[in-house]
């Protein structure tokens, strides 16, 4: 659903490993920020309390808890939702309240944030995925041996390879525990439908503002 999507975590990484993700690091710099490497927070997947997400149509008509994002935005908005962004800490209480119908995430911090209490469907739509930068202060990264910067920076790539295969291994026994606590699981949704309804308006709304060179690397990048 993202502009430019990848389907499998080996496609992410390939891009966050590469060229592409060693520049977006580097983009951090003038911000006095050293990017290190890209951990995970995972793919996103949608859950509600009114009924199974199978394809796009069931998505039309719901209101849902989004990021700020404008790409996550205007995604469920071709969708026919209504997305509605507020603060994570906000949200466990506007879904028991039924102020918004549902939300997404990975299905670790659906799990970890008890977010199944509230919510009785979860469709393994894996919509979107989400990095989360390892950073350091820039200043202080400078201020350290050439030797100790590398190793920073090689530790930095190990630890994130085991953290998102630890996020990876992890992942069946937070969605048996999600059906044990009584959550309707559609682990295979039609997101062909879903796409098909995102990839074109989404893609032609982020270029307009922004460009289409990142797009661009990354397609290459995913064709390689």
């Amino acid at each position: 659903m993202c502009p430019s999507c990848s389907d499998t975590r080996e496609q992410a990484y390939q891009v966050l490993d590469g060229e592409v993700g060693q520049d977006l690091l580097t983009a951090m710099q003038p911000q006095q920020i050293e990017g290190l490497a890209f951990w995970e927070i995972g793919f996103r997947n949608l859950t509600n309390s009114r009924r199974a997400v199978e394809n796009a149509d069931d998505v039309s008509g719901l209101t849902l808890r989004t990021t700020p994002n404008p790409a996550h935005i205007a995604a469920f908005q071709a969708l026919g939702a209504n997305p509605t962004p507020m603060p994570f800490a906000e949200l466990y209480t506007a879904l028991e309240t039924r102020t918004v119908d549902g939300q997404e995430n990975p299905v670790s911090l659906i799990r970890s944030a008890n977010l199944y209490s509230v919510q009785e469907h979860l469709s393994l739509t894996a919509h979107a995925y989400t990095a989360a930068p390892l950073i350091m202060n820039k200043q202080t990264f400078d201020s350290l041996a050439p030797e100790l910067q590398t190793l920073i920076k090689e530790e930095a790539q190990e630890a994130a390879r085991y953290q998102r295969q630890l996020n990876h291994d992890n992942e069946q026994g937070d969605l048996a525990f999600l059906e044990e606590q009584g959550m309707q699981v559609v682990r295979e949704p039609d997101t062909a439908s879903m796409r098909a309804k995102v990839a074109e308006p989404v893609r032609a709304e982020f270029t307009a503002k922004h460009g289409s060179e990142l797009l661009d690397r990354i397609d290459t990048a995913l064709a390689r």
